[in-house]
């Protein structure tokens, strides 16, 4: 047994110097390990960032192209008049589909901008409207597209409602066209 002793204490103190070097070391492994991941994603960053001025004129271009076809898509084309005929005839389109009732319809002469835009207005006279029919309407306006907007709203009722019968109003809007100005986007 003698001589197993020196070896048995030889073994461990062999496991004691062991793990002590591996405590010493596993927290230097694992944070070289945390400094290679953000080298590495700051490598790929910078790269990415040298790409970026090749690549600047094709994103300008692009942000060009989106902004014409958002024009295009939410702005009504043409000078102030020819708006106007645009804006009452898909006013007239919006009354027939929802069944709304058009007592009359003028043009506003007002024009106003606010940035980029400029506004284009048209006053629009309803009768005998129920709620039901008006919140449709107005509903179908404001998802229109090119954009328009209900600026203004008065509701007067024309006939009480009845157990039988929903109350029948008298609406006058004023409905916002957008358009850009000439020469602009």
């Amino acid at each position: 047994m003698n001589k197993a002793q020196p070896f048995l204490s030889w073994l461990f103190l062999l496991g004691l110097v062991s793990t002590i070097l591996w405590i010493a070391t596993a927290s230097t492994f694992v944070s070289i390990g945390a400094q290679e991941d953000v080298y590495e994603r700051k490598l790929s960053l910078l790269t990415r960032l040298k790409s970026l001025p090749e690549k600047e004129d094709q994103i300008r271009q692009r942000l060009e192209d989106l902004g014409v076809r958002a024009a295009e898509k939410y702005l009504y084309q043409g000078n102030h008049s020819s708006v106007q005929a645009l804006i009452q005839r898909d006013l007239r389109q919006l009354a027939v589909e929802e069944e709304v009732r058009v007592q009359s319809m003028r043009t506003l002469a007002n024009v106003r901008q606010s940035g980029l835009l400029r506004h284009t207005s048209v006053q629009v006279r309803l009768q005998s409207v129920s709620y039901d029919t008006l919140a449709a309407y107005l509903a179908k306006i404001e998802s229109r597209q090119p954009l328009l907007r209900v600026r203004t709203i008065s509701v007067r009722v024309q006939q009480h409602s009845t157990a039988f019968r929903a109350a029948q109003l008298v609406v006058v809007l004023e409905v916002v066209g957008y358009r850009k100005p000439e020469g602009a986007l």
